[in-house]
């Protein structure tokens, strides 16, 4: 994993790119948070997405081609997560059940 540098913090909109000789690519890029993925099947560059604002307008974005390709994708896996988030499985009983001796 290539090391970037933390103390150099990114405009709204940029990013980094970082690729290994194996082609493992690590990106770098700065929306409202800094956001990092790693991809072995993903070589630098830039994409242009349409993202939905708040007041529901449409806004043409630039973003990694491996942050928008992972945007597209994630739908189903983020819906489950949230899905299963609604039930509590882990939960501790307090109730201590004795067995039955026979």
């Amino acid at each position: 994993m290539p090391k970037f540098e933390r103390f150099s913090k990114l405009a709204k909109g940029e990013s980094e790119f970082f690729q290994n000789h194996n082609g493992t690519l690590a990106t770098r890029w700065q929306d409202s948070k800094e956001v990092i993925v790693l991809s072995n099947c993903h070589l630098p560059g830039i994409a242009t997405v349409e993202r939905t604002q708040r007041d529901g307008k449409k806004e043409k974005t630039e973003c990694p081609v491996a942050i928008a390709d992972y945007n597209k994708i994630m739908g189903g896996v983020e819906l489950s997560d949230q899905k299963v988030s609604l039930y509590d499985f882990d939960r501790k009983s307090t109730e201590w059940w004795k067995k039955s001796v026979l």
